[in-house]
């Protein structure tokens, strides 16, 4: 499928968001990213419930409009699933969740807590700024209730941004994520949480139904 390598891209992008609501956080979160390299930006609406996550894209990929679900079962410890709809047709796609696994951070990066506070979407926000070979990576950070980077199941601790978090056991979750080409100041990739609603979610919200099928 020619879109799946852009959007296993940006999956594996949000996974530190889909998946640091374990069994302490029920809810919806919606997050907005933006991705240079990928010539991308997407509006992300997440449902969390017990390990469970069902994630709505509504993505721009070179201009071109397309939306998805991922819906990952914690039931299903080999697969996430991918939904969307192919010539008027529900498919269904299974993804490996072992790439899933973030894009691995520099060995060499440099953690500061830089001081700054700022509030975002009804937070109190710390400003930490990861520098790496090639990127500077500036996030707003937050204490959030029931999340935190610690709980992280360990695959989507591997790498990424998320990885100085959980090497520094640092207790908050990134709300804001800029990175920068640190030798030209061009921004390169932005995760922005816009709004964490604790509420109840149903559990046939990530019940797949039969009516979505792997195409031939």
């Amino acid at each position: 499928m020619k879109k799946l390598k852009y959007i296993v891209g940006l999956v594996l992008m949000l996974a530190s968001v889909s998946a640091f609501a374990q069994a302490a956080f029920e809810g919806e979160i919606r997050v907005t990213t933006s991705n240079k390299d990928l010539n991308e930006t997407a509006s992300v609406n997440m449902l969390l419930k017990g390990g469970n996550t069902k994630m709505v894209f509504n993505t721009v990929t070179k201009g071109e409009p397309y939306t998805y679900t991922i819906v990952i079962n914690a039931n299903n410890s080999l697969n996430a699933v991918m939904l969307t709809e192919v010539q008027g047709k529900k498919a269904r796609y299974d993804i490996p969740l072992s790439s899933l696994n973030n894009p691995a951070l520099a060995i060499y990066y440099k953690f500061t807590e830089t001081g700054v506070t700022e509030n975002a979407i009804g937070y109190t926000t710390s400003q930490v700024v990861i520098e790496a070979p090639g990127t500077t990576t500036t996030c707003k950070v937050a204490d959030v209730k029931g999340l935190k980077v610690a709980d992280l199941p360990l695959m989507f601790k591997m790498g990424g941004v998320m990885k100085a978090f959980a090497d520094k056991n640092y207790n908050g979750i990134p709300l804001s994520i800029t990175t920068l080409d640190s030798r030209t100041g061009e921004v390169k990739f932005t995760q922005n949480i816009e709004n964490i609603t604790p509420r109840a979610i149903a559990d046939n919200e990530f019940v797949v139904g039969a009516e979505w099928v792997k195409p031939n």
